[in-house]
């Protein structure tokens, strides 16, 4: 037996209305958490800089290269490498304190 045409139809208007809905929602769901710059991008460009110690922003003022050094220390390729360098070190010690309990350190005192 046959399903009538006006069932069909409206089976397709139900199936493309749920498609359009979806089309449209979901680029907005999955742009919800981007308002944060903690990210760390990394592409190809990142692994064909090296940046090496910028030193400290007094050495290079004092040197007349200050802008340079704020250009080298806001470049997102820097920092993303500054992270990769340093952050088992930065976990490391951030365990090491987490382990140390307040009630040791004023038993110390």
């Amino acid at each position: 037996m046959k399903r009538p045409v006006r069932l069909a139809i409206s089976d397709f208007r139900f199936v493309a209305t749920a498609l359009l809905v979806a089309w449209v929602v979901a680029p907005a769901l999955a742009q919800q958490n981007q308002s944060s710059s903690d990210g760390a991008v990394s592409d190809w460009t990142h692994h064909h800089v090296i940046f090496s110690n910028p030193g400290a922003l007094e050495d290079a003022e004092r040197d007349g290269k200050g802008e340079e050094w704020r250009n080298i220390v806001t470049d997102p390729r820097y920092r993303v490498q500054w992270i990769k360098r340093f952050a088992a070190r930065v976990r490391e010690e951030a365990k090491d304190d987490s382990r140390e309990s307040p009630d040791s350190d004023r038993s110390n005192r």
